[in-house]
């Protein structure tokens, strides 16, 4: 499986708040929006919603590293999404090492919620601790929200998800 390691607490000492968010900003760009990311395919773009903008900065930007709020301008700040946005781009590139076989790289499976409007796929590293997901469109794949997984009963349900779409698949896991 992958290797992540997530990226530094923020330090008062070291940096404003607004400092911080500009760096994480600019990781966001650097890593997602400046280098064109593709899904299973070097055919199918992924895609990340820009507008209502907040402060700024992508709506997907604050979705990927706040929760808390439907609403993104009431979202807070959630210090482990932050540490971990540098982990989308390789949790992408793994899962397209392995689909649509067995997963050598990277947890994924089919998300069964009939609610939504494209497929949506669960990305999620070892222990389900950080999830990632994507919803399947005809011509791109938007990124829906990332988050790192505080509670032991909702990592247990991730795993379920991702059980039942391989028992189902007769494949992972081994």
């Amino acid at each position: 499986m992958i290797h992540l390691e997530p990226t530094e607490v923020f330090n008062p000492g070291q940096m404003t708040c607004d400092e911080y968010l500009d760096s994480l900003f600019n990781t966001f760009l650097k890593t997602l929006i400046h280098r064109p990311l593709y899904w299973k395919t070097a055919g199918c773009r992924v895609s990340f919603r820009r507008y209502e903008e907040v402060d700024g900065r992508y709506a997907s930007f604050w979705h990927l590293i706040s929760g808390g709020s439907q609403t993104d301008t009431e979202r807070n700040v959630e210090i482990e999404r932050c540490r971990r946005i540098g982990w989308i781009r390789p949790m992408v590139e793994a899962f397209n090492q392995d689909f649509p076989n067995r997963e050598n790289h990277i947890y994924w499976w089919v998300s069964p919620d009939p609610r939504w409007r494209g497929r949506r796929y669960g990305l999620a590293t070892e222990g389900f601790e950080y999830v990632l997901f994507i919803e399947e469109r005809p011509k791109y794949a938007l990124i829906i929200t990332a988050y790192y997984v505080k509670q032991t009963r909702r990592r247990a349900k991730f795993r379920a998800e991702h059980d039942e779409f391989w028992k189902e698949k007769q494949g992972p896991p081994a």
